[in-house]
């Protein structure tokens, strides 16, 4: 009566099968037709109680036969309500899809898989893809022996044999077109429906290894240089600067004359970066009040048509009739050093991912995630302000939010509040494209629309969180 709306003396006009359903009315009827042989059956299905309202029920039935005439002599059965189980089921549907769309939109890789055999029971697409794969060649497909050299499938059993958890292990990874990858990785084990389960979450650093091995092969061309002394050769007065000797690779390096370096003692001096200057001339004045033997120093210059170069000074000091006299090596040192400051911005974006991807493999909570994902943007990508928003019908709701305050705020409460995002052609832009879109300057862009007090932001960078091809959510930093 309670569900149902009907009490034990009153009926629904009908049959009881007008009460279900339409969509599950097939089922329920083949539910009968098993019922009437005599089987036990379990099935679940929808009811339209007295008020027209809908619920589900879980049904357990079973069909009594007449042994005298072989016929169905009555159905016996319960029913429970399922509506509550059904509707956190949704719930729990819609978070996890959300959880994995936002998985699939950064730079990571998720696999699920059994410890027993190594058999994979789920990953994301970034996953079958950074490997070669199609879902179907890669569901239910042992991966690590196929990918994962002995060696390192031994290393990793090692590490996981006294621990239920490793973080960024540096592996090598084979794709199926046989291309050797390095991965970071980072593994925890978990019990799934009794079995022990592997959860392993890794991103890509080929190219940092590629960037490290040209950084090691730069030092030793660096070393050979050196050695042969191929660079600009200089042997000048330590106070006035004069210069005795200057080599042609000068031009080279600066752009100016030999000639003219022997012509203006202090010209040298004049192409050492402002910031950089003082430091320098300190270093050689220092050098000679201590009476070293010589010293080292890297700073940058300025050449002829405007580049910045670095240069690398190896010199030694050596006294003669009360004159100090350097005999210098100047090298250009450009390569190496782009390639390190290189290298420290690719450290830095693997650090933000490295410690996003740890978060994701031991947590499912979705507010913690998305915390992350802002800190991480920040580390990544500097901004005044960022933001995420969910989509709920024509409207943007802000969930996440950091940055706006002080002078740097939309001139009311953000929390929750809904934008008119489909009347914003930016955003209309990026929910068709599925990419992500860059204004440089949005004095310039037609397509930004002035919303609230907005005239401290000077550029932005949005981009849409989608699942299945379609966009639910939106990053936005400024």
């Amino acid at each position: 009566e309670k569900v149902l709306g009907y009490d034990a003396q009153s009926t629904p006009e009908g049959s009881i099968l007008s009460m279900i359903y339409p969509e599950d009315l097939p089922n329920v009827k083949a539910e009968i037709e098993k019922l009437e042989q005599g089987e036990q059956r379990n099935f679940e299905t929808r009811i339209i109680n007295k008020d027209n309202n809908v619920f589900w029920l879980q049904v357990y039935a079973y069909g009594e036969i007449n042994p005298a005439t072989g016929k169905l002599r009555a159905i016996y059965g319960a029913a429970q309500s399922i509506d509550q189980r059904k509707a956190d089921q949704r719930a729990l549907e819609v978070s996890e899809g959300r959880l994995r769309a936002i998985i699939d939109s950064n730079v990571m890789s998720v696999i699920l898989m059994r410890e027993e055999d190594g058999i994979v029971m789920m990953a994301n697409q970034k996953a079958m893809t950074t490997m070669g794969y199609t879902a179907d060649e890669f569901i239910g497909q042992p991966m690590i022996q196929k990918s994962v050299s002995l060696k390192d499938r031994r290393y990793i059993q090692s590490l996981m044999r006294n621990s239920d958890h490793m973080q960024d292990i540096e592996i090598q990874a084979r794709r199926k077109d046989g291309q050797l990858l390095w991965m970071v990785v980072t593994m925890s084990r978990t019990i799934m429906d009794g079995d022990s389960m592997m959860l392993s979450s890794f991103f890509e650093i080929t190219a940092r290894k590629q960037t490290e091995a040209a950084l090691r092969e730069q030092q030793t061309r660096y070393e050979t240089l050196v050695n042969s002394v191929d660079g600009v050769v200089w042997i000048a007065d330590a106070i006035t600067l004069e210069v005795e000797f200057m080599s042609r690779q000068i031009e080279a390096l600066t752009g100016y004359s030999r000639e003219r370096f022997m012509r203006e003692p202090g010209l040298w001096l004049s192409l050492i970066h402002p910031d950089d200057r003082e430091h320098a001339a300190q270093t050689r004045i220092e050098a000679v009040q201590q009476s070293k033997g010589g010293f080292q120093q890297e700073y940058r210059m300025i050449s002829a048509d405007g580049r910045t170069i670095w240069v690398r000074d190896i010199v030694s000091l050596t006294q003669t009739d009360n004159h100090w006299i350097m005999n210098g090596l100047s090298i250009n040192n450009t390569e190496a050093k782009e390639a390190l400051m290189a290298e420290d911005e690719q450290r830095r974006l693997a650090d933000g991912l490295r410690s996003t991807t740890a978060l994701i493999s031991r947590t499912l909570n979705l507010d913690e995630v998305l915390d992350r994902i802002l800190e991480q943007l920040q580390v990544v990508i500097p901004s005044d302000s960022a933001d995420i928003m969910l989509i709920e019908g024509r409207a943007g709701r802000l969930v996440r939010s950091r940055g706006y305050d002080g002078n740097k705020t939309m001139g009311f409460d953000i929390d929750d509040f809904l934008f008119p995002i489909f009347d914003m052609p930016t955003f209309q832009t990026m929910m068709s494209s599925g990419k992500p879109l860059i204004l440089d300057d949005i004095s310039s862009s037609p397509d930004w629309v002035e919303f609230g007090r907005t005239s401290w932001i000077q550029s932005t960078l949005g981009a849409p969180i989608r699942l299945e091809g379609n966009t639910f959510g939106l990053i936005d930093r400024k």
